[in-house]
């Protein structure tokens, strides 16, 4: 009887634990996400920039020089640059120019 007693204890006790631990990390999630949440809050404005195209350039390398932390990956921002000149991602030619978008904190002067 006595044994019965101790093992329904220790399973009541390790329930208890096993939820708090539950709890802190529930916590530490939903915590974590509103910290960084609010780190992003700073405005950003979008601008544009255009540049003349160079021999041997291609739309890879121009993304990755241009590309800022606003875009989820190169892939977005390429599509953004193809739809914003209307050209595909094999067809830019030296000597043209491309007008590529860029975000900055710096709000526009008025």
């Amino acid at each position: 009887m006595r044994n019965k007693r101790v093992a329904k204890m220790q399973r009541m006790i390790f329930a208890g634990v096993f939820f708090f631990m539950i709890l802190i990390a529930a916590g530490f999630l939903v915590f974590g996400v509103v910290r960084t949440k609010a780190a992003d809050a700073s405005p950003s404005y979008k601008y544009y920039t255009s540049i003349r195209i160079e021999r041997g350039d291609t739309i890879w390398e121009i993304a990755s020089d241009y590309l800022t932390d606003d875009y989820q990956d190169i892939e977005e921002y390429i599509e953004e640059i193809c739809a914003l000149n209307a050209i595909s991602e094999d067809c830019i030619h030296a000597g043209r120019y491309l007008t590529l978008p860029y975000y900055s904190a710096e709000a526009p002067n008025e």
